[in-house]
């Protein structure tokens, strides 16, 4: 992946151009934040479009992933649920990625969901007006209902996996 990134080169998939972004506080360097299981970049579509690629540790390199993906994908219409929609990257559908760059073995491409996440606004002691507050609680709420209702759970609802996007 710092190949890619280091050369400024693209890559394609399914005959899309991607690039990497650069991080707005690390010129040079790729945007990405690394968590337990998986890296996750953000790269931009030929057509401007932003999105985010999992990219997993040798250990969590599985073809569950695309598994998980297909089950996903049926909830992507939910109320805060957009990343559901995902595409993995295996061998059977993309040889010509993978030979080319391993590391991308069952990777995932999901939308970009921009905002602060709830560990950012607490760790930043920021306040929150009461109109915030209440319609950030309504939305959660509202989502946690949708989900409720399909029978689905999240597993994760821990602070750096829950974004918000609002204005101050």
């Amino acid at each position: 992946i710092d190949s890619v990134f280091s050369n400024s080169s693209a890559f394609a998939i399914n005959s899309l151009n991607y690039c990497f972004t650069e991080h707005p506080a690390a010129r040079g360097m790729a945007y990405g934040q690394t968590g337990r299981r998986a890296t996750v970049y953000q790269v931009q579509a030929q057509d401007g479009s932003i999105y985010a690629l999992k990219v997993f540790t040798n250990a969590w390199r599985d073809p569950r992933n695309a598994v998980s993906a297909l089950h996903l994908r049926t909830f992507a219409n939910l109320p805060g649920l957009q990343v559901c929609e995902r595409q993995v990257f295996t061998p059977e559908s993309h040889a010509d990625l993978i030979q080319a760059y391993p590391d991308l073995e069952y990777a995932v491409l999901m939308a970009w969901v921009s905002g602060e996440t709830w560990q950012e606004v607490m760790l930043n002691a920021r306040p929150l007006k009461e109109e915030q507050s209440r319609e950030l609680g309504l939305a959660f709420l509202d989502i946690l209902v949708g989900m409720e209702k399909k029978g689905i759970a999240h597993c994760d609802l821990s602070g750096p996996n829950v974004l918000l996007n609002f204005s101050p």
